[in-house]
């Protein structure tokens, strides 16, 4: 049986790898032309309604689309719910160990709760910084993947 460290460097990885995908293909996903409805050759595709409003809140013209606008908004969102779990799974450890009345498996099971939902966070501002690093590196302003400007 893989002990603790090995699944966590596995999440690790695999968050990372996650995260290096996602950051790459920023560079697809800037501002692109599109018109309102293109041909693709399988029939005309219409822009779906609300999209207009995220091209107008990205400051975009109308024939360009902001989807690392978009991407970057449902980042914000998963990040705000990772957060709120993670709370979440804290005050559950809390009231878990003030009924554990002493019991050993009990604790266990806080110091579980508790240590994953501390690294739940850690990986949140990790994927922060590299977000902010990649962007650096990349596009030569640090916030350029985490509040897109165009």
């Amino acid at each position: 049986m893989p002990s603790i460290a090995t699944k966590i460097t596995k999440i690790i990885f695999l968050f990372s790898l996650f995260l290096a995908v996602l950051f790459f293909s920023a560079q697809v996903m800037s501002p692109v032309s599109a018109q309102s409805a293109q041909d693709f050759g399988i029939g005309t595709i219409e822009e779906p309604p609300g999209v207009d409003a995220y091209n107008q809140a990205a400051g975009v013209g109308a024939d360009e689309t902001a989807l690392l606008f978009f991407v970057t908004r449902m980042i914000r969102a998963v990040s705000l719910v990772a957060g709120v779990w993670s709370l979440g799974n804290v005050m559950f450890a809390g009231f878990t160990y003030i009924t554990g009345k002493g019991d050993t498996a009990a604790h266990q099971k806080v110091r579980d709760y508790i240590t994953m939902s501390a690294i739940g966070l850690m990986l949140i501002v990790a994927s922060y910084t590299v977000g902010g690093i990649l962007g650096l590196v990349f596009f030569g302003d640090a916030s350029f993947l985490l509040n897109p400007t165009f």
